[in-house]
């Protein structure tokens, strides 16, 4: 089975992993532990928590205007393989980093972390609430010709679904 532009996709996006890695590093890992430096001598704890899976997908410039407050998920491919929404919905994966090269195409422009659990929610209602309809109406067929669509959604209307975005990260 032939996955379409695969190679090429996951090549421009793994360019931007040590750049999303160092965001989610600040995200998830904290070194604000001043009570136990003056009480326990520690300056810094390794923290062992459960695995957090994180689907992470980049964009080029050209779609940042046009689709800067928007997020896709691949909903079905001509392949046959498992698409995103499908892994999602089977409750795959805790964050999403989403987010726009800038304009020169070897730095992240605009991002935001998505909690997958809000969408989650948000989709099983809107299904519930509109039946198939609700994922007809947002269907995006892919301009590529490799037989995948797309779901388009707002960031913004999903509630709690931002955790963190490049708008105000660090302000």
């Amino acid at each position: 089975m032939s996955d379409g532009n695969y190679g090429a996709d996951r090549h421009f996006g793994d360019s931007f992993m040590p750049e999303v890695k160092a965001i989610l590093g600040q995200f998830l890992l904290r070194d604000d532990f001043v009570d136990e430096d003056k009480e326990r001598n520690t300056d810094l704890i390794v923290l062992q928590m459960e695995a957090k899976r994180i689907g992470v997908r980049i964009r080029r410039y050209g779609y940042l205007k046009q689709y800067g407050d928007e997020f896709t998920i691949r909903y079905q491919r001509q392949s046959g393989y498992k698409t995103k929404y499908q892994k999602i919905i089977e409750g795959w994966g805790d964050y999403f980093f989403y987010g726009f090269a800038d304009a020169n195409g070897f730095r992240l422009g605009k991002w935001f972390i998505g909690d997958y659990n809000a969408f989650r929610k948000f989709a099983h209602n809107e299904v519930c609430r509109y039946g198939i309809n609700a994922l007809k109406r947002r269907m995006q067929v892919n301009n590529f010709g490799n037989g995948s669509s797309f779901l388009a959604y707002r960031k913004d209307e999903i509630s709690d679904f931002v955790v963190a975005d490049s708008e105000s990260w660090l302000t």
